[in-house]
């Protein structure tokens, strides 16, 4: 591949040479690529084509890198039958919570498509909502002035000191 021949099309007095890797990679392989790129746009219309690429930050790959909550909301939008307003509107936070606890739970590292991810959510019950869960932060939010007076570093030592719920937390927070 690192042989050189003449550049086509011009004079071979000139004296210019391309790589044969050169060769193959500018002028065949991004040539093709710019032809299956018109045919696409040709086949499919505009609307389609947002749709896909919405569809296509669903990959769960390198620690849910694609996911784009913009985009995954921008569908509840085209999809808006099937969403009431409220769902809507909040629908951007849920992603957003949802894919920080994806990206914090060991189980779903290995995810490689949408089947392994649905098969882990249904093995870890991610596909269950939990009520418990979101009434604590339900209660974080409606008293959110008695939790600003708190200090962390003391929510930290009390929920260590005790014994059932006592968890994981670097030296450096105690």
């Amino acid at each position: 591949m690192d042989d050189e021949i003449p550049v086509r099309g011009r004079s071979r007095a000139e004296g210019r040479t391309i790589t044969n890797l050169h060769h193959y990679r500018a002028e065949i392989f991004y040539v093709a690529i710019d032809k299956i790129c018109v045919e696409m746009d040709h086949r499919f219309s505009e609307g389609s084509n947002i749709i896909l690429d919405c569809f296509s930050c669903l990959d769960p790959k390198n620690s849910f890198s694609k996911f784009d909550v913009d985009k995954l909301a921008r569908l509840a939008d085209i999809y808006h039958e099937d969403f009431c307003d409220d769902d809507r509107r909040t629908i951007r936070d849920q992603l957003e919570t949802y894919v920080l606890q994806m990206k914090r739970n060991a189980s779903f590292f290995t995810c490689e498509d949408v089947q392994s991810l649905t098969i882990n959510m249904v093995q870890t019950d991610k596909h269950l909502i939990n009520d418990v869960w979101f009434n604590d932060l339900m209660v974080c939010y409606t008293e959110r002035e008695i939790f600003k007076s708190l200090y962390d570093i003391d929510i930290i030592r009390t929920f260590t000191a005790k014994k059932s719920q006592k968890g994981h937390l670097p030296r450096d927070f105690i």
